[in-house]
């Protein structure tokens, strides 16, 4: 009886992802029909900074970018969810250099 319970329960939540995930790409396509791509895509200002050994970061201020993101709950079109973006708008750049210093 529980293993039922537990089965139905998993796969109410697989199909209830599916459904959500095609409606989030359904209604991110029927905003580029109707509003064009800048309806469905924005940009987000991405500050850059590098990771320093003491664990702190170092924010280069001058080599801010832009990245483009979609309008949705997803992933979609290759583009991140905008809300993902504007969450992640520091981007730290680690180069594995594998203990040795830079030449």
């Amino acid at each position: 009886m529980a293993r039922k319970i537990a089965i139905r329960t998993v796969i109410g939540l697989v199909l209830g992802f599916c459904v959500l995930y095609i409606c989030d790409f359904c209604v991110l396509h029927i905003r580029m029909l109707h509003g064009g791509t800048n309806a469905a895509l924005d940009t987000v200002s991405v500050t850059y900074g590098a990771a320093l050994k003491d664990g702190r970061a170092e924010l280069f201020a001058d080599q801010s970018g832009t990245v483009t993101c979609s309008r949705s709950i997803f992933p979609q079109m290759g583009y991140s969810p905008c809300w993902y973006a504007r969450r992640h708008a520091t981007q730290i750049i680690s180069e594995n250099l594998g203990g040795r210093m830079p030449s």
